[in-house]
Order: C-alpha cells, then structure tokens, then sequence
C-alpha cells in the first residue's frame, strides 16, 4: 500500500516541543528527533530541516518539517509546515485511518488543522481497493465539503485528483467573476462541468485531463483567456471551432500528448496567438505537417527556448 501523506495547518505558535508532544502522544515509543543543518543568510532568514521518526504497531510514522529563524540563537523558530508520513507495507486501511484520527485529534489540541482532505487520493484509492466502501464513501463526502469550503472564496483555483464530482465545488465559488485561472488535473473529466460556465474572465486555464480531448472546448467562451494548457491522453486534434471561443488566445501548450494534428485555421478564430508548444507529441515529428503551420503563422514561437 503506497504510503499516506497528512498534512497539517498550524498557527504560528506551534513550537517543536509541541509537535513532539504530539507525536509521542501517538507512537508507541518516544519519538526520535533529527535537526538538520542550519542554511541561510544574514539579509534574508535561516532554515533548518527536521525530521522525528516512530512507530506504532507495525506503520512507520514520519514527522517532517523546517524552522525559519533569524540566526542560530533565535528565541522563537518559526514552524513552516507540518507534515507526516505513514508507511508500511502490511497494515491495514483500518490501522493507518485510526493513527490518521488520532493524529488528527492531537494536532487539533494544540491549534493545528488537518488540510490532508485536499490532497487525499491515494487514501481514497486505499479504501476503494481494501473494499472499504462506506469509509471510501465518507472519505469522498469530506473531501468534497473541504474543497467547497476552500474554493468557496478561492482567488484562483486548483483542483487536483479529489476523487470526488467537482460541479458542485466549482459552483460553491463565491467571486466566480474574478477567478483569473483555473487549474484541474486528475478531476476524472470527460467534458467540463456546466458550473465551469461561471467563470468568464478566466485568463489562464490548465487541464490535465487524461480522458479530456478537445471538442471540450467546443462552445466554451472565455473572451480574456490569454494562455491554455491542456494535456491527455484523448488528445489527438484540435480545431478552429474547438479554439473559436477564446480570440484573445496567445499562447497554446499542447506538449506530451498524443496530439496528431493543429487546424491552420486556428489562427483565424485566435489572432493573437504567439506561442503553440507541440513538444513531444506526433506532430512535432510530422515534417509536413510542421511545414504547413509554418508557413500559416509564420511568427509563431514553438519551443520554449524560442524566443
């Protein structure tokens, strides 16, 4: 089973005696604790990995993070993150959920929140192949109210691998008219949800779909959208009438996918368009191909280093 990564959002006052406490309250022997070199300078701030290390039952339980400090002598370290690993190679999903409340519990003594929901999907794939259908089912229930609650006033938004329908999440943004980019990898989409609608002004939009092609697009309108990504495995070709919706378009990254073919007519529809990246894909080693394009957007940028 692939290990389990909580993570932790703490208050400035949590010191590294209290996250030792924390962790002795949960393993079965006193934790041990490595502090790592200290690294920085003067002019900006010094940091120092640590590390704390235990068991409990057969789970190595692995507490990680880094003190900011103004020098060697600093009085108050600052804790950046708190972060724990849960490893083992025979555990149940049963024993690792119960070291994972009583983590949570603990850390929630001392102030500190648990934000593991929000990155939660090998835990969700470790319940669905344990056949652990009600705890999976739970799982895709809190994960979903903690994504609702974080996008709800999100600035921008980031959606990756929830294992859960993300249109009620992306309908639960409250300032959907000046979300500015939207980002959405592994959400599990064969089309984009009817709720994507409520964002207009989005300028920069990334789609890490892999079952994602581009008759997606089709339809869509986003009148500012300056830059789209969008890799999959569905993705072979892509047209004028799936690109027509977003004339402000200037750059176009289409790189390590299956990708076979561009319509020159592309640039009819997207005039603004400077940079297409093809990286990796079939048609950057379609020699004919190439050369059309080429000489339809004769100033286009299609590599990185260019330019």
């Amino acid at each position: 089973m692939a290990d389990w990564r909580l993570v932790f959002h703490h208050p400035v006052s949590l010191t590294l005696a209290t996250c030792e406490q924390v962790l002795n309250s949960v393993v079965d022997a006193p934790v041990a604790v490595q502090i790592g070199e200290l690294a920085g300078n003067p002019r900006d701030f010094y940091a120092r990995p640590i590390t704390m290390t235990g068991e409990r039952g057969d789970v190595r339980v692995v507490f990680t993070t880094s003190q900011s400090m103004l020098d060697a002598s600093d009085p108050a370290p600052i804790i950046t993150h708190a972060n724990v690993t849960l490893s083992s190679a025979t555990a149940t999903f049963a024993t690792r959920v119960a070291i994972w409340r009583a983590l949570r519990t603990a850390f929630a003594a001392v102030g500190a929140g648990d934000r593991t929901l929000l990155s939660a999907a090998p835990i969700v794939d470790a319940a669905d192949a344990a056949g652990e259908v009600a705890a999976a089912m739970a799982l895709r229930r809190e994960i979903s109210a903690a994504l609702i609650e974080q996008v709800a006033v999100s600035a921008n938004i980031t959606i990756t691998s929830p294992r859960v329908d993300i249109a009620p999440i992306l309908a639960a943004n409250q300032r959907a008219a000046s979300i500015l980019s939207v980002g959405l990898y592994d959400c599990g989409l064969q089309r984009l949800p009817a709720s994507f609608s409520r964002f207009p002004n989005i300028e920069s939009l990334w789609l890490h779909e892999d079952a994602l092609d581009a008759s997606a697009l089709r339809g869509l309108s986003l009148p500012k959208l300056r830059q789209l990504t969008v890799r999959s495995k569905a993705l072979r070709r892509v047209t004028k009438d799936e690109l027509a919706g977003f004339p402000a378009l200037e750059v176009l990254r289409l790189s390590d996918s299956p990708l076979e073919s561009l319509d020159p007519a592309i640039i009819d529809v997207c005039p603004k368009l400077v940079r297409v990246y093809v990286e990796d894909t079939p048609l950057e080693k379609n020699d004919a191909a190439m050369a059309e394009l080429r000489a339809r957007w004769p100033r286009m940028l299609w590599r990185y280093q260019d330019g």
